[in-house]
């Protein structure tokens, strides 16, 4: 990981549930990333993995982040970043992590 600044927060991946099937032909194929509210952090979601996880079947794979500064992500120091920063981190973090930036974004807000 990289040290925690405005250039490059930190964005842990929180949670990464495998798919049971996957078609590379589909939207399956894509991880579906779940991108949590202010001002809370990946957490969140628990809820919602315990239910993906119960269910079997064509369930695509999920990854939960916390944002810089939230749950498992450090602070970055100095100013807080703006949203354009976070949403770079996240997409960065996305592609170190599974390889590919493409993905179903999903998120909530407060």
């Amino acid at each position: 990981m990289t040290p925690a600044n405005m250039d490059h927060p930190v964005v842990a991946i929180r949670a990464d549930i495998p798919a049971t099937q996957e078609d590379p032909g589909t939207l399956t194929a894509l991880p579906v990333v779940l991108l949590h509210a202010y001002p809370l952090d990946g957490s969140m979601w628990d809820a919602v993995i315990a239910e993906i996880e119960r269910r079997r079947g064509g369930r695509p794979r999920v990854i939960v982040v916390d944002l810089p500064g939230f749950g498992h992500s450090p602070h970055p120091h100095g100013v807080d970043p703006h949203l354009g920063i976070v949403a770079d981190a996240v997409v960065a973090a996305i592609a170190d992590h599974t390889g590919s930036s493409r993905a179903i974004w999903v998120g909530c807000s407060m």
